[in-house]
């Protein structure tokens, strides 16, 4: 039995999917550099930005569609909170577990990843 709604990606997963493309592509240019060890750290920051937001798209995408705005707004909150936590207990983990040796390198990826996912939106051609 054939339906008729198209199977598009949601917008926060397209958010998500950009950020981790955008973030292996950068991180190419270290690897084409002859750089492997700046290369891991900008995975490593690209990670620590990609997996609390993807933890936040589970959390805040399940209600998204439910009529319940209160339940809407409570998991939305959930997430974000999951997501800063998440955040923070990655970077400990990162900076004890590799010092500060490439620590710019680091963050830079996580700046780079996470800016892309909050501009996306901004771009879409589908926004209201």
């Amino acid at each position: 039995m054939a339906t008729d709604t198209p199977n598009t990606i949601p917008p926060w997963h397209e958010a998500l999917l950009l950020q981790i493309v955008i973030a292996l592509i950068s991180a190419l240019g270290f690897g084409l550099l002859g750089n492997i060890e700046q290369l891991k750290f900008w995975l490593i920051g690209a990670a620590i930005a990609a997996i609390p937001h993807a933890m936040f798209v589970y959390y805040a995408g399940r209600y998204q569609q439910a009529s319940g705005v209160h339940k809407t707004l409570r998991t939305t909150q959930r997430g974000m909170a999951l997501k800063m936590a998440a955040t923070a207990v990655l970077f400990m983990w990162a900076f004890k577990a590799n010092g500060s040796t490439h620590a710019v390198v680091m963050l830079l990826g996580f700046a780079v990843t996470t800016l892309v996912g909050a501009v996306y939106p901004l771009f879409r051609k589908d926004r209201q």
